[in-house]
């Protein structure tokens, strides 16, 4: 996985990184499935979203907080995510319905924020802090 934690006194902190900016994007969505689910990753529907791009950092929020609806809403989990950057974000998401006798929720994220959160370029990858809300 191409992240890291970092310390935080109530929430999870964490540093995404990708060799591009759609990467990072597709990273941070994976990350955050990462933290969230314990499971055997399998392909059963691909979901593609459209997403408003006021700002990236808006748009990164408003991409995590949708698939965390997803998640709580149809039980979807990503394990592949391909995003393309326009005047929308273009997203197609592959993955799997959550299955109690399959799979197991390791830790309950509420939502993405706005908390640190700075998209920028270092050297020859792109890096987001993000803070979720537990």
């Amino acid at each position: 996985m191409d992240y890291i934690f970092l310390n935080h006194t109530a929430d999870i902190y964490i540093s995404v990184f990708g060799e591009t900016k759609e990467k990072l994007f597709a990273n941070a969505v994976l990350s955050m499935y990462d933290i969230m689910i314990k499971g055997e990753k399998r392909i059963e529907d691909i979901k593609k979203l459209k997403i408003d791009c006021i700002d990236e950092e808006d748009a990164l929020i408003d991409m995590l907080n949708e698939f965390l609806y997803l998640f709580y809403t149809y039980r979807f989990v990503c394990v592949d995510c391909k995003v393309k950057i326009n005047e929308k974000l273009e997203i197609e998401a592959s993955g799997y319905y959550f299955d109690k006798d399959k799979d197991r929720l390791k830790t309950e994220i509420k939502a993405a924020t706005y908390e640190y959160l700075k998209i920028e370029r270092e050297s020859h990858k792109w890096r987001t802090n993000i803070v979720f809300d537990v």
